[in-house]
């Protein structure tokens, strides 16, 4: 849209199929209406996305501060339709993989539990409802989850589980 598009490394639909996020190879986010020549929505640069909420109001982000550079971790980032955002994790432990629930605002994500040398640690599955409560979810002992992938239902969450020596391999 309007040009923004070159290079794509990655995009998503909307759940209404009317708007798309998509990364430039400069790791530039923008979201763009799909019928529409309005100017996309230039959202930043950042480290990954977790995609839309299940209304498509929100859109959630994993970044890291590079000016913590050597005391913080990625941290979760959610924006929201209204042009706000908040921070859902300080940076204090190291997160990857946001996604959100089918159902609701709860974002599933993978937070280190455990150092590693070598990796970036193993990590076990926890939560951030709406309110921004932190809850373990699921953990393994002596594996690495991460990528977690809510059921429609929320029944079941798949997850890729990882031996240490695969971490290391």
């Amino acid at each position: 849209p309007i040009g923004t598009a070159n290079d794509i490394m990655d995009a998503q639909f909307s759940p209404d199929g009317q708007s798309i996020l998509y990364r430039t190879s400069e790791s530039l986010y923008y979201i763009a209406q799909i019928n529409s020549t309005t100017e996309p929505i230039s959202l930043g640069r950042y480290i990954g996305t977790g995609g839309f909420n299940n209304n498509g109001t929100k859109v959630v982000f994993s970044n890291f501060d590079p000016l913590k550079a050597y005391e913080s971790f990625p941290f979760i980032l959610e924006f929201s339709a209204d042009r706000t955002s908040r921070t859902l994790t300080a940076g204090s432990d190291y997160v990857i993989d946001p996604t959100y629930s089918q159902l609701d605002d709860t974002i599933y994500f993978a937070i280190k539990s455990k150092d590693l040398e070598g990796t970036q640690g193993m990590f076990k599955i926890a939560s951030v409802n709406p309110e921004g409560k932190i809850n373990d979810v699921y953990s393994a002992d002596g594996y690495s989850l991460e990528l977690p992938k809510p059921s429609g239902l929320n029944i079941y969450i798949a997850i890729e589980k990882y031996s240490p020596e695969a971490l290391l391999d």
